[in-house]
């Protein structure tokens, strides 16, 4: 119980600074930049865009072209080469890499989103009572051709495990599961390890991961449950021992959780998730899919939003009982530009009911990067600008954003 009472009372606290930053979301975005261009005025970036004379937002427009997630992924390939200081002068605590990027983070920057990870996970445990009892499971993303979580340069992180807003013995697996390149073996990793815990809250990026999983644990039940009973990794530890040698280290036998999954086993005629995490109080997914899908390995667990990121960095707070409506919240500084072209937007000029492809800068460097996320405005709330995942236009239809960066 302790620790659902530390979320709700560090919720709180978030909550209460939050409706304080709506208020005056782009008064506190300004402020915000100002200090950043101040503190890296002499980072390769900084001095090749002149940050020492830039005052405003309106300069750093007019200095700083908006580019895309393409032309980023240059700067982020020279941080694992060694050079740290080229999009900040201090260098980021970890590289955060995801399906859509990859995103350098400040301490700063994990830490304010560990502050909304818990809000978040204050709201599900008050709609959905003990999802935050057990353990987390966390089903790591499937990276992009040529990522990689190896680097000396600094620490890589898969984007789920990036921002540590739980305590690691909460976690049910192990963020270097991540780093297994095969699908098969990754999921059956990840459910080696979370078949062997008592798992209250389910996430995944999409809906589609969770049925990946769940079908990967009916067809592997019986190789699951024999791994859980010697302490093992299970029949496809051979194909990566080296990560395999480090993952089984503190496993030990479990006989009377492989027991418990067996009589499940029995009674279903296969392993599902369902029947494995009795307790399983609710699915945490970020889009994707229709949710029909889930029924036949998960039942009638309901399924709530995670909310609307760029890679770790959050810019959507799901708010409950809102059909889906995130509130925004700014890593640093956003903008928004309209699928018919024109200058870039702040939070306080979008209209209801358009749709815009959001642009970030961020504390560990994004520098005006236009993501792939599109919002549709939807209203107000204590201030703070509601949206909702938008389509993104057709090719036909796309306007270039003004002065993109090629």
């Amino acid at each position: 119980m302790w620790f659902e009472s530390s979320v709700r009372w560090r919720a709180r606290l978030t909550h209460r600074a939050l409706r304080a930053t709506w208020q005056h979301a782009s008064a506190w975005e300004d402020g915000w930049l100002r200090r950043h261009l101040v503190e890296n005025s002499r980072s390769l970036f900084g001095l090749a865009h002149r940050f020492e004379q830039l005052s405003s937002s309106i300069d750093f427009q007019r200095a700083v072209p908006v580019r895309s997630m393409d032309h980023h992924r240059h700067s982020t390939a020279e941080l694992r080469r060694g050079l740290l200081r080229g999009l900040t002068v201090r260098p980021p605590s970890c590289l955060a890499v995801s399906e859509e990027a990859e995103v350098p983070l400040t301490a700063g920057s994990r830490h304010a989103g560990a502050q909304l990870w818990r809000l978040w996970a204050s709201g599900v445990e008050d709609a959905h009572p003990g999802a935050l009892a057990g353990s987390l499971a966390v089903v790591p993303e499937t990276l992009s051709g040529g990522q990689s979580l190896r680097t000396r340069a600094l620490p890589v992180v898969a984007g789920e495990f990036a921002i540590p807003w739980v305590p690691c013995w909460r976690n049910a697996v192990p963020a270097r599961v991540a780093a297994v390149r095969d699908a098969t073996l990754r999921g059956f990793l990840t459910a080696r390890f979370a078949l062997a815990r008592d798992v209250t809250l389910l996430s995944a990026r999409t809906a589609a991961d969770l049925v990946a999983l769940g079908r990967l644990i009916q067809e592997h039940g019986a190789s699951l449950v024999r791994a859980i009973h010697d302490g093992t990794l299970g029949v496809f530890a051979f194909e990566q021992p080296r990560l395999c040698a480090r993952l089984i280290r503190g496993l030990h036998p479990d006989p009377s959780r492989a027991r418990a999954l067996g009589r499940a086993m029995e009674r279903a005629g296969g392993l599902r998730p369902v029947d494995a995490w009795p307790r399983l109080k609710a699915l945490a997914v970020r889009s994707g899919g229709p949710r029909a899908v889930l029924w036949p390995w998960y039942g009638d667990r309901p399924v709530v939003e995670a909310g609307l990121f760029v890679g770790p960095e959050r810019v959507g707070l799901p708010l409950g009982g809102r059909g889906g409506l995130c509130a925004l919240t700014s890593p640093g500084l956003l903008e928004f530009l309209s699928r018919n072209g024109g200058a870039p937007l702040r939070q306080h000029q979008l209209r209801d009911g358009e749709t815009y492809q959001v642009v970030v800068t961020t504390p560990g460097g994004l520098y005006r990067v236009a993501t792939d996320l599109w919002v549709r405005v939807a209203g107000q709330r204590e201030g703070a600008v509601l949206v909702e995942p938008g389509e993104e236009p057709a090719p036909a239809r796309r306007c270039a954003p003004p002065h993109l960066a090629s």
